[in-house]
């Protein structure tokens, strides 16, 4: 199964949920697919923290960039309190109603605390194609993919952070000495850790941005290179 695929029947499944927890209709297309066969149906939960409901999307929660997560307040089904969200973030898919019936799906960000929340983007049910039984259509695709991209953006600014984590006590003990000596055999991370060390000081993200930010050089120790060279060279 492609993960549009995955995705696709993890919104039928959202969709048909909450419809049968507002309506408690035991009829129609999302109920006989997703919902009929569940014993011990949990209509509430937070799937981020592992609560039984998760187990009811458990063959499509599971992607490339993380885990998606279903979280219904039973309180208020039609409400910001239920949604679909990559773990460990606010990156959120919600519900828009009319009546009893869900008309659309959208992405939001930043939703914790909700009057922080950031529209993304939104597309009807039928524009999604859900209930249809044919392939994802590319207005799917198009809501995956802005979904998708969220979590990538966020997993490289927790990676980002913990490797300034890592790196800012020796960005301290350089800017407090002026200089640091790193040793080790080759191969062992030592280019890596200054261009990290550069990059975070300088203020740039990549190797191409370092080498052009004209702040930074390697300087090749050899026989015939002696301190005077090294020294008028700075």
């Amino acid at each position: 199964m492609t993960e549009y695929e995955k995705f696709k029947k993890l919104l039928e499944y959202f969709v048909a949920h909450l419809e049968f927890c507002v309506s408690d209709q035991k009829f129609g297309e999302g109920y006989e697919t997703y919902i009929r066969e569940i014993k011990n149906f949990k209509r509430s939960g937070q799937g981020h923290k592992e609560q039984q409901i998760q187990n009811q999307i458990k063959d499509w929660e599971l992607y490339d960039n993380g885990k998606i997560c279903i979280n219904v307040n039973p309180t208020t089904y039609q409400g910001g309190g239920t949604y679909l969200n990559w773990k460990h973030t606010a990156i959120n898919v919600n519900a828009e109603w009319e009546d009893k019936r869900i008309v659309s799906l959208k992405i939001m960000k930043d939703s914790y605390p909700l009057n922080n929340a950031k529209h993304v983007m939104t597309i009807s049910v039928s524009d999604l194609g859900l209930f249809n039984k044919q392939e994802p259509d590319e207005q799917l695709k198009t809501f995956f993919n802005q979904f998708n991209e969220l979590i990538i953006q966020w997993n490289e600014e927790q990676k980002s952070k913990q490797e300034m984590k890592q790196i800012q006590p020796y960005i301290d003990l350089l800017k407090s000495s002026k200089n640091i000596i790193l040793t080790g055999a080759p191969g062992t991370g030592k280019t890596y850790l200054a261009k990290q060390i550069a990059k975070q000081m300088i203020g740039v993200r990549t190797d191409e941005d370092l080498e052009e930010s004209g702040q930074f050089s390697f300087v090749q120790f050899h026989p015939s290179y002696d301190y005077t060279d090294f020294v008028e060279g700075l």
